[in-house]
């Protein structure tokens, strides 16, 4: 449709041209006369009449003049710049030349090297069989050509690329190579004859000077255009500002697709506050446009989108493969996609995530009084200015605990320095003395699934690696540590199931209860984790109300103390 507006646009039209034609168009008459000039311009004997004049006209030019009329071969269909069908006629005239070879050796390996003379009529956009407009190019060889291409398989992938490599470099366009189709017919669309021209060997006749003037003003505006047509299809070919990012070798194609940026107006940016346009630059929606000129609906296709990335692949009835880094983090869960058949383009809208780093200052009261009369530039005692250097020094004093962290990474040869690790979701329960970690993640492969055992230590190291549908990995870390209790290494174990993994470790019995552990995604990450107890068993620890006491001062005091004494005493309850 884009497309179709600008060959309008090109016309140049005034609005009250667009209108009086719009007016003519009403009207059955003019309508009648249109449809006959429509018929009288196909009358094969006006074309052959029409012939005859142009001929006659070049001839007084110097010029010999020959139309190529085409006959049917095949059709080669394909996409134009990633975004139209396309046609391809191959076609044949024996006034073409014949193709020839010429033995050559090359590597050391005797071959043919042919000569394929052909000749391209100017594109013309055609519909195909859903209406849709499409562009339709033919090319002309000899019948001899067409002839060894049915009986030889390789001398017709050879005219094949001769004819695709035609049409890019005469008409400025790129034609989808990796996904050529033969449909079932011998042409597309109404035949059109195309010109072909050489010098007359007969000299032209004298014209008067009169004559001479009317010729130069007749042909000049043909001439100009004929040479702007000339320079604009020798013109060297625009290149693609994407690559194909799976490389010439590959058997698929890079489609076109396009990133829009979406934002919504909010009236919280317009507060005059300091966060009031932290995320204005973050755009709200990330729109993905990606142009699939060959595909019929949204089956013929596999989506597949994360959290930083989009892959689109597809087999049939075209090879399109899409791997897409996106520029900010997005909520693929909340996402959609949709496909426009008639356009034969993918949208797919996913919001953004939003991430607010600026943290609210908080201004608590100190409590102290100023004065409006006091001073404010009273000088300090020097005590204060080095109690006031020693501070910041404090702060600003490397954290040990970063350099540990940083030494560890390296030492530790359990997790590979070449992935990047998340820790998973989990669930702790504990079962007759065996501690079970549930970690929710689906489609782990058993065989990724490591752990290593340290009893003495009680530290267990797990790590795994997950496969999305769009066989993208995801490598997971997960460090526990029983400080107060005991496990035997054997009888630890890892059971991998489709949308979980259970980590089980059985506990060596003794008197101290297990509360509470150590987890991180690696040894110097680790935080301690109380277990969570029911509300029935919290019910039960509450305190029972204290008796107020008769007794004298002296021994209230004491009680007091003895009291405690005997709730800091008191067991944890067991956990069965």
């Amino acid at each position: 449709m884009a497309h179709s507006f600008d060959r309008l646009k090109e016309l140049n039209l005034s609005r009250d041209e667009v209108n009086r034609i719009g007016e003519a168009l009403k009207k059955e008459e003019f309508r009648k006369l249109l449809a006959d000039y429509v018929e009288e311009i196909q009358d094969p004997k006006n074309r052959q009449l029409y012939e005859d004049e142009v001929c006659q006209i070049e001839k007084e030019r110097g010029q010999d003049v020959t139309f190529l009329h085409p006959s049917p071969g095949y059709v080669i269909k394909t996409s134009v710049n990633g975004s139209q069908k396309g046609f391809i006629n191959i076609c044949s005239n024996s006034n073409i030349n014949k193709p020839s070879s010429t033995p050559t050796t090359k590597e050391g390996t005797r071959g043919l090297q042919w000569s394929l003379p052909h000749s391209l009529s100017p594109p013309h956009e055609d519909l195909d069989n859903k209406g849709v407009r499409c562009q339709v190019f033919d090319v002309l060889f000899h019948p001899d050509a067409l002839h060894l291409a049915y009986k030889n398989a390789g001398f017709r992938s050879l005219l094949n690329n001769t004819a695709v490599e035609a049409v890019e470099s005469n008409f400025n366009v790129e034609l989808d190579k990796k996904n050529l189709k033969f449909p079932k017919l011998n042409y597309k669309g109404m035949k059109r004859a195309c010109i072909m021209r050489t010098t007359s060997k007969v000299q032209p006749l004298e014209k008067t000077p009169e004559e001479q003037e009317m010729y130069n003003k007749l042909f000049a505006d043909i001439d100009a255009q004929r040479s702007a047509n000339s320079f604009k299809s020798s013109s060297p070919k625009k290149t693609r500002s994407r690559k194909n990012s799976n490389g010439d070798s590959s058997s698929y194609t890079t489609p076109k697709y396009v990133i829009k940026h979406r934002s919504h107006i909010d009236i919280q940016e317009f507060r005059e506050s300091k966060d009031a346009k932290i995320n204005a630059a973050i755009p709200k929606e990330l729109i993905v446009e990606v142009d699939l000129p060959l595909l019929k609906s949204s089956s013929d296709m596999n989506l597949d989108v994360t959290e930083k990335t989009v892959q689109v692949t597809s087999e049939n009835p075209a090879k399109y493969k899409l791997n897409l880094t996106l520029p900010y983090q997005v909520n693929e869960l909340n996402g959609n996609a949709k496909f426009d058949k008639d356009m034969k383009k993918l949208t797919i809208t996913l919001p953004v995530k939003q991430k607010l780093t600026l943290q609210s200052l908080k201004f608590d009261d100190s409590g102290v009084e100023s004065s409006v009369d006091s001073d404010t530039h009273s000088p300090t005692s020097p005590e204060s200015d080095d109690d006031y250097i020693q501070e910041h020094e404090n702060v600003i004093k490397p954290s040990e605990t970063l350099v540990n962290t940083l030494r560890t990474n390296k030492s530790d040869d359990f997790l590979d320095a070449s992935d990047l690790y998340i820790l998973p979701e989990y669930k702790c329960n504990v079962f007759d003395n065996t501690v079970v970690f549930t970690f929710n993640v689906k489609n782990v492969d058993e065989k990724t699934v490591q752990k290593r055992l340290y009893s003495s230590e009680s530290f267990v190291k797990l790590k795994f690696t997950s496969i999305s549908p769009s066989f993208y990995p995801s490598c997971y870390s997960f460090y526990v540590k029983l400080p107060s209790h005991k496990f035997i290494e054997d009888s630890v174990t890892v059971e991998t199931w489709d949308n979980d993994v259970i980590l089980q470790i059985p506990l060596i019995a003794n008197e101290t209860q297990f509360c509470s552990y150590y987890c991180g995604l690696n040894q110097d990450s680790l935080s301690e984790k109380f277990m969570e107890k029911p509300v029935i068993i919290k019910s039960l620890e509450k305190p029972e109300p204290v008796k107020e006491s008769k007794e004298p001062s002296k021994q209230l005091d004491n009680k007091h103390d003895q009291g405690t004494q005997e709730a800091l005493s008191m067991s944890p309850v067991v956990m069965n």
